[in-house]
């Protein structure tokens, strides 16, 4: 039998093997059964990645979040005064169609994973904040190689991981292949082109 700590990082470990796992079909549509069912909050983003990203980006900044749910984090830019781009992508097409009727002329969205997302406009900053962790660690050096591609020759990449111990892996695997990369707070983290 497993102690309770062990039983712990076996399930925690064990649900996120099963979650990276997952077919792209059935990765969307446990997300939109998610967003159906519990609602999850509309603005309710995250306080460290708020005040970083409004120190850090001008009023004419463009924005790519990956992971964007319903724009929370838009929300919570608008509501402390930022003007600038926003393009939000998800997985749920549930999530994205709820953050398109917030009307805001300065955003657009789009359903998409963030492993098979593209585009062809470059961007200040890209945020994933509590996203990267639905990326299989064997393809994010390519999914990061890809995302650096698409930012301004001064743009970053802020990530949030709510538990650093739990995604260490994650950590030293970034800052392995981005030296430059940066803790810039207890649970941020920016990689600088």
């Amino acid at each position: 039998m497993l102690k309770d700590g062990a039983a712990l990082t076996y399930n925690c470990e064990t649900m996120s093997s099963l979650r990276e796992s997952l077919p792209l079909p059935v990765k969307r549509a446990v997300w939109d059964l998610k967003y159906r069912i519990f609602g999850y909050p509309r603005h309710t983003a995250a306080s460290d990645a708020l005040e970083y990203l409004v120190a850090h980006l001008s009023n004419r900044a463009s924005l790519l979040e990956l992971g964007a749910g319903r724009g929370s984090l838009l929300h919570g830019l608008r509501e402390k005064g930022w003007p600038g781009s926003y393009c939000g992508v998800d997985i749920s097409s549930k999530a994205v169609a709820d953050a398109r009727g917030g009307g805001d002329q300065r955003a657009s969205w789009i359903v998409s994973d963030i492993e098979g997302f593209s585009s062809p406009l470059k961007w200040d900053a890209i945020a994933m904040i509590e996203s990267i962790y639905y990326v299989k660690l064997d393809v994010l050096s390519g999914v990061l190689a890809r995302l650096m591609g698409l930012l301004e020759d001064q743009g970053f990449i802020l990530l949030r991981l709510h538990d650093p111990q739990k995604f260490e892996g994650y950590i030293q695997s970034i800052q392995g292949w981005y030296p430059q990369t940066k803790k810039v707070g207890d649970v941020l983290w920016s990689i600088p082109k």
